[in-house]
């Protein structure tokens, strides 16, 4: 059993006096800006595998689309997506596709509203966040 832990309401209102401040200095100031740089690590691993994949589309005789980029919502994760209505792979591009997914952070596939097929891969950690204050 762990050790009981009293409320102290000291401590609280330190912590709600913070709040409060940040709440007026967001008023001041205005909401923190966000500036993304790049991961080089991350973004070589997701260069690394959007080569694999690319090797696979250029070698498919199935009408595959590709995107590669960076998440609008989530600015920290990379993506690679591949759209197909058909994706035979031989086992030289099953390689391929197990490396590149060796290197994701997570897999997906589903289908979308086109009748086809989407496979992504997401790459977290591609940009890094760092906060910035607006100037006054």
């Amino acid at each position: 059993m762990g050790d009981v832990v009293e409320f102290d309401p000291n401590r609280y209102s330190e912590l709600e006096m913070f709040f409060r401040r940040y709440r007026a200095f967001v008023e001041k100031h205005g909401e923190p800006k966000s500036l993304y740089v790049v991961n080089d690590k991350r973004m070589e691993e997701m260069n690394r595998a959007a080569g694999y994949i690319r090797q696979i589309v250029e070698g498919s005789t199935s009408d595959i689309d590709l995107d590669i980029g960076i998440d609008e919502d989530v600015r920290t994760m990379g993506y690679i997506d591949m759209r197909t209505e058909y994706l035979p792979l031989n086992r030289d591009e099953m390689n391929l596709l197990h490396k590149a997914e060796d290197l994701a952070d997570a897999a997906d596939v589903c289908a979308t509203n086109d009748d086809r097929i989407s496979y992504e891969l997401a790459f977290h950690n591609v940009m890094i966040r760092k906060t910035q204050m607006k100037p006054n």
